[in-house]
């Protein structure tokens, strides 16, 4: 049979190769399985189908899943054919251009959720669960995932993350660079906890802290540290600081020098 095409010149010539390439998708159509586990379907599937969509735009094909109620209906009325139709409830059948169909069933299978583990120092656990759960809830959120953090009682460092592939892998970036977050946190928390003692005799401490503690606030405040003293009925001289090492240091010179001044009266 023979197809005319009337037009200009160069419009006949781009109706002439869209009506053969039509032809060939459909001299070289073909239905193709894809087997993936009917759990997994409705993830694949998307969101209102949203992922099976552009899956059979981007490739133009045609998407067949397995009708759910129907499957239920054959399992029930042919039990001793569960385990074929258990398989069968597996088949996604793509139908298009060879070509294409490999190529959308290549996108299929790149859908269905994996798990993977990552270790995970348990001490960390808390922060990366938040309060109420609010930072995993973000991190799924965010990374598109399901995280699974084991029970406090298990003491366990395995955290598994299930998603499509490409998402767990970000997550894992995610993961590893909250790690390094948390684990420079701790180092400033040890670094922040130096202590450093100075002597002072006890009827100097007074005037250090100062009327309602307004010298001691200030020193505190100046060099970011904590400054504890002992108790006013146990007479002890020992002061502590607690901070960051040269924090500390300054702060003892800043108290010894007020010592000095009242030395020197």
């Amino acid at each position: 049979e023979e197809v005319k095409i009337k037009g200009a010149k160069d419009c006949v010539a781009g109706a002439e190769n869209r009506i053969k390439e039509i032809v060939d998708d459909l001299e070289n159509q073909v239905t193709i399985e894809c087997i993936i586990p009917e759990k997994y379907h409705r993830t694949v599937i998307g969101t209102k189908g949203a992922n099976v969509q552009t899956i059979t735009s981007e490739h133009d094909v045609q998407i067949k899943f397995p009708d759910r109620q129907q499957q239920q209906q054959k399992e029930a009325a042919e039990e001793p054919e569960e385990k074929v139709q258990s398989e069968k409830s597996d088949i996604i059948y793509i139908t298009g251009n060879k070509h294409k169909c490999e190529a959308a069933k290549k996108a299929l299978l790149e859908s269905v959720p994996i798990s993977e583990e990552v270790n995970v120092p348990y001490k960390y656990h808390r922060f990366l669960i938040g309060q109420k759960g609010e930072e995993v809830r973000r991190f799924m959120k965010t990374y598109e995932v399901n995280v699974s953090i084991p029970q406090a009682d298990q003491e366990s460092d395995v955290i598994t993350i299930t998603g499509v592939a490409e998402k767990v892998a970000d997550a894992k970036e995610g993961l590893a660079a909250k790690v390094k977050e948390l684990e420079k946190e701790e180092e400033d928390r040890v670094l922040r906890g130096f202590v450093l003692e100075v002597k002072v005799a006890a009827s100097y401490h007074p005037t250090i802290i100062g009327r309602r503690g307004v010298t001691v606030t200030e020193i505190r405040k100046k060099y970011d540290v904590n400054i504890q003293f002992p108790e006013a009925d146990k007479s002890e001289d020992v002061i502590k600081i607690i901070g960051y090492e040269k924090n500390t240091e300054q702060a003892r010179d800043h108290i010894l020098g007020i010592v000095s001044e009242l030395e020197s009266h």
